[in-house]
């Protein structure tokens, strides 16, 4: 339990007034992880307001049972894509839903737990599944991938200039066998950048690992179909919050409602993206990035 305490959610005061949290209002919470959002959004709704909660982490969903076991009555919580919602909650269920939040971020729990292969601080298999009931891994995606296609993804995803190198170095290493693990792979990366741009504030694989993450979880296909559900189930005046990381991922959330406006399908709640305050980047350094958007279903 001390390690869920040390979880901080962010721009959670933001959150809860956008989604007009309030007593007997029920939420769906698409990306449970730590479950901070979650135990302030059902704290926010008592007595009678429900949270359906779904991860598709199933290791997340065993700790926000046990962190919202005091809200037990008022909770379900659903193991899956957050774009299967839509076969998890029935239409009478749906039609009760108030708000919907999307925390685009990856859990601070998968990136510490060593064996999933998130990060290369630890020396681990090239695992980086979210759901680890799937088969695709990270080892898979660079192997079955492309040299060409695979440099676009780290390109386009990680934002990477270095990423024909990379992938060429990748696909070389493939060849004899001598890329394993995450340090492996960081450690790969660091001899193909040009000695100059080493001296970064970041680690020269951050970039990469990012956008091999992102291939192996499907994320921006996930956030694509899971918006246009939701913009086509959602009832009448359900606000839906997106919590965002990357510009990559923000430029495609940012489209999507955009496009449905012009459908008068919803409204800005905003005008323009939200960010954390100063005080909150201060506190929480991992809140720097963030980008919060949040429309209403007409």
């Amino acid at each position: 339990m001390e390690n869920l305490l040390q979880h901080e959610p962010i721009m959670t005061e933001q959150i809860l007034r956008d989604l007009e949290c309030g007593p007997e209002k029920n939420f769906l919470d698409l990306t449970l992880g730590g479950g901070g959002h979650a135990i302030e959004i059902l704290r926010s709704s008592v007595p009678k307001g429900v949270l359906f909660g779904m991860d598709r982490d199933l290791a997340a969903i065993e700790r926000c049972r046990k962190r919202l076991e005091e809200f037990q009555d008022r909770t379900h919580l659903y193991h899956g894509e957050m774009s299967e919602f839509d076969q998890r909650l029935s239409p009478q269920v749906m039609e009760t839903i108030a708000g919907v939040l999307i925390d685009c971020g990856v859990s601070s729990f998968q990136l510490d737990t060593a064996d999933r292969g998130f990060s290369f601080r630890f020396e681990a298999p090239l695992d980086m599944r979210m759901n680890q009931s799937q088969e695709l891994t990270a080892l898979d995606v660079l192997s079955q991938t492309p040299e060409d296609e695979l440099a676009n993804l780290i390109y386009i995803y990680g934002q990477e200039r270095y990423s024909r190198r990379i992938a060429k170095s990748i696909k070389r290493s493939l060849a004899i066998g001598a890329l394993q693990t995450t340090t492996d792979l960081a450690d790969l990366i660091y001899e193909t950048y040009p000695s100059a741009a080493r001296r970064q504030k970041i680690h020269p694989a951050t970039r990469s690992f990012q956008a091999i993450r992102m291939r192996v979880n499907d994320e921006m296909g996930q956030i694509e179909k899971t918006l246009q559900k939701l913009i086509q189930i959602c009832p009448q005046a359900c606000r839906i919050a997106v919590l965002s990381f990357h510009s990559i991922e923000d430029r495609l959330i940012k489209t999507i409602f955009r496009k449905a406006k012009q459908d008068r399908s919803v409204r800005w709640v905003h005008p323009k993206v939200l960010v954390p305050s100063r005080e909150e980047c201060k506190r929480n350094p991992r809140a720097r990035s963030a980008k919060l958007r949040v429309v209403e279903v007409l």
